[in-house]
């Protein structure tokens, strides 16, 4: 009889045990989630904590570590006279650029800094961060383990951007937008000053890119094409061709940027106006 009042009590406690468990992985996962909020209020409301040096230009404030603002400054002027000439261009929203490549803290929230990115929800934040090294001489970002190399003031513009195309399009409709819509635009006005350079013509570059094989800019292109080097510095290829598509549309066919994000207008069609085969 004993042992029959025991298991029955054993059984009653099994339940009970099964339901505390839960209960602690559920104040586990909510006090990770609370962590990770609190952490990224921390960067947006106090981000003297986390860097040395808040440097400031026109719309733009740079967080910095172990560098001088003498020498962030005249990057941020280039990034703001780039985004400038953006027809989305908001002189009411400010950009934080926060260079976390050597901040400890944040590189142990991210121990492999590869990312550059965009993290903001306009109209109210404009936000983005780059993990890797800034190399503020030679213009670039530069990925700490691999030592590929993207160009410092196009990347953070091309960020920038993206805050400019969620203010004027709202965040869910800008992210649901084509890769091709979305990222190409952002190059269109960040490499102004590679496609004004002497020389310049977009059919060489377009004829370069699809003798690569490069030929769409359907999601998932990054991986499947790879980067295209520039005098040092690494690009995914398929962005390229976006922003080609941006050029022919903007400055040869006289579109507007809401014009070309109307839904009608898809990558095939115009693909196929700039003589481009596909597979």
């Amino acid at each position: 009889a004993t042992d029959l009042v025991l298991m029955a009590e054993s059984r009653q406690r099994q339940p009970m045990n099964d339901r505390f468990r839960l209960l602690r992985r559920l104040v586990a996962i909510a006090a990770a989630l609370l962590a990770g909020l609190s952490g990224y209020i921390a960067i947006v409301a106090l981000p003297g904590v986390w860097f040395d040096r808040q440097c400031e230009s026109g719309v733009l404030s740079a967080h910095v570590d172990s560098v001088d603002c003498a020498r962030v400054a005249p990057a941020l002027r280039d990034i703001e006279t780039l985004i400038r000439f953006s027809e989305l261009y908001r002189a009411e929203l400010h950009h934080d650029l926060y260079f976390a490549g050597e901040q400890r803290l944040l590189r142990r929230i991210h121990p492999a800094p590869v990312l550059t990115a965009n993290l903001s929800w306009p109209p109210w934040l404009s936000q983005s961060i780059s993990f890797r090294h800034a190399d503020w001489q030679d213009d670039a970002l530069v990925h700490p383990i691999s030592g590929n190399r993207v160009r410092l003031r196009q990347t953070m513009a091309h960020e920038v951007v993206h805050s400019l195309q969620k203010a004027r399009l709202g965040a869910r409709a800008a992210h649901a937008a084509p890769l091709w819509k979305r990222e190409g635009y952002a190059d269109y006005v960040a490499d102004r000053a590679q496609r004004e350079a002497p020389g310049y013509r977009h059919a060489d570059e377009l004829r370069n890119l699809l003798d690569r094989g490069v030929n769409e800019v359907a999601a998932g292109c990054q991986q499947r094409h790879g980067a295209v080097d520039d005098g040092g510095y690494r690009w995914p290829a398929c962005y390229r061709l976006a922003r080609l598509m941006w050029e022919f549309l903007i400055d040869q066919r006289g579109l507007s940027h809401d014009e070309v994000m109307d839904r009608s207008l898809t990558a095939d069609a115009v693909l196929e106006q700039m003589g481009v085969r596909r597979n």
